[in-house]
């Protein structure tokens, strides 16, 4: 993943749950145990869905997820 995207999921999850965001990216990067600066795009995904889970309403959680496919998408591998 490219730099910008540990900065975007801080920013659409702040829209979803608040300022508590930046300590749930930060909880959810160290339960995984990922290098914030080399995200793979599988683990990009794991670390969306677990941060979902800490959103208890669904609809603003599926907006969430839903915010998030475009960043994925724009970090895919090209063929």
């Amino acid at each position: 993943m490219d730099s910008g995207f540990l900065p975007s999921v801080r920013i659409n999850l702040a829209r979803v749950i608040g300022p508590i965001a930046d300590i749930v990216v930060d909880d959810s990067v160290a339960q995984l145990k990922l290098d914030g600066a080399s995200i793979s795009l599988e683990q990009a995904a794991e670390l969306i869905n677990h941060m979902a889970l800490e959103i208890p309403d669904e609809d603003s959680r599926i907006r969430f997820k839903k915010a998030m496919i475009p960043i994925l998408n724009q970090n895919k591998v090209k063929p």
